[in-house]
């Protein structure tokens, strides 16, 4: 059986692919508090909802710390398909991404995405320069626009964030636009309330 055939065994309701992104979780010395510590089990819990096995069939998202770190991690005790794509290599990405924030970030990065599994794809877009978030957005909704077709389901794009954009260089608001011009669902999870 190969991965498309394995996204079909989940039937009765409307089956869906994951697109994902988010917000990191905020600094200590944030100005602006955009994912407070303190919503962290708030947040994972709507993300338990979202990716209830028998809805949703995979998960595509990057994983830097905060949003899309809790999302692989509900997604893996879901025992769903993750495809998880970096714009640098796992080391460099961690270092950029995920060990610049207090909590448990970099545990679960190493053992979400560094320890290899039967139910884990990683990619990482060597064609591309590290820091363009806006590049690694688009290859999200690509593979995840794909899995839906190969598996019949919906694709829909999670936004874990405020609800509002923080100006041109926001790479959350980037996803949201790009995923509506693409006709993905959309769903805003909340982080600030």
């Amino acid at each position: 059986m190969d991965e498309a055939d394995s996204d079909v065994r989940r039937t009765g309701t409307e089956r869906r692919v994951v697109a994902l992104a988010g917000r990191l979780p905020d600094a200590p010395d944030a100005d602006a508090r955009r994912f407070p510590a303190a919503n962290v089990s708030r947040v994972r819990t709507r993300l338990k909802a979202i990716l209830n096995p028998d809805e949703t069939v995979r998960l595509v998202c990057s994983a830097a710390a905060g949003a899309d770190l809790l999302a692989l991690d509900v997604a893996a005790e879901a025992d769903l398909r993750r495809h998880v794509i970096l714009g640098a290599e796992p080391a460099a990405f961690k270092a950029r991404s995920v060990a610049d924030r207090a909590g448990p970030w970099i545990d679960l990065f190493d053992r979400l995405v560094v320890t290899p599994s039967e139910w884990l794809t990683l990619e990482v877009l060597s064609s591309v320069p590290p820091e363009d978030d806006l590049a690694v957005n688009q290859a999200i909704l690509t593979r995840a626009r794909e899995a839906a077709l190969a598996a019949g389901a919906r694709p829909v794009a999670v936004l874990v964030w405020e609800g509002r954009s923080r100006g041109a260089d926001d790479a959350t608001a980037d996803f949201r636009d790009r995923a509506i011009a693409l006709g993905f669902h959309t769903l805003d999870t909340l982080t600030d309330g």
